[in-house]
């Protein structure tokens, strides 16, 4: 394992309270049976997967009247190694410019 991402910096300050506090939390298993479908629900609810939390972004990104959409990535699960399947990752991407 490449120990330098396990190193706490500036920005990723997981050694504070409330980040070990939410570690021992889900850590002790929330089993929950909500399901968010919908940006405002992620927000309702307090959880969601990579789908809806891209929803939620993308909508208050909307909602001050910033440019946003979704975009998907396939990957391999394994190098170069399309035999353990694949997973797929939401992000959320914004513009600065006008396409014409």
């Amino acid at each position: 394992m490449n120990e330098e991402y396990l190193v706490e910096t500036k920005t990723i300050d997981y050694r504070t309270r409330i980040i070990r506090e939410k570690v021992l939390e889900l850590r002790n298993g929330t089993e929950s049976t909500i399901v968010s479908r919908k940006a405002s629900e992620v927000l309702e609810n307090k959880t969601g997967i990579c789908w809806t939390k891209s929803c939620l972004l993308a909508a208050l990104l909307r909602a001050n009247g910033i440019p946003s959409g979704i975009s998907y990535q396939l990957l391999t699960r394994a190098d170069n190694d399309d035999s353990e399947g694949y997973i797929e990752n939401i992000l959320d991407v914004t513009t600065d410019f006008e396409l014409n």
